[in-house]
């Protein structure tokens, strides 16, 4: 499914937004309803920030990533990317004891 241009425009401006700890954490709450949140991984903690990837898929199949980098203790954001990410399957082999299987 292709975006709408008033779609596309306000993709492209999330996109130019880097750095931006106003516009761009509001997206945790409040996204366009072409970007559907699919996944939120914390990445990174110590003792005065803590910073999380949040995931999202577009309408049009692609994926955007959220880094926000928040303080730990006033919950100020310290900092705030969107970009396009690509997804990449991983696979693990776990072995368990046969007891376990």
């Amino acid at each position: 499914m292709l975006l709408t241009d008033v779609q596309q425009q306000t993709l492209d401006k999330l996109l130019m937004e880097n750095g931006n700890t106003e516009l761009l954490p509001e997206l945790i709450y409040e996204a366009p309803e072409f970007l559907t949140q699919i996944d939120e991984k914390l990445r990174d903690v110590d003792e005065y920030y803590h910073t999380k990837d949040y995931i999202y898929e577009c309408d049009d199949g692609r994926y955007f990533c959220l880094t926000v980098t928040q303080h730990s203790s006033m919950g100020d954001y310290e900092s705030a990317y969107f970009y396009e990410v690509f997804p990449k399957e991983i696979t693990t082999t776990v072995y368990l004891t046969k007891e376990n299987l």
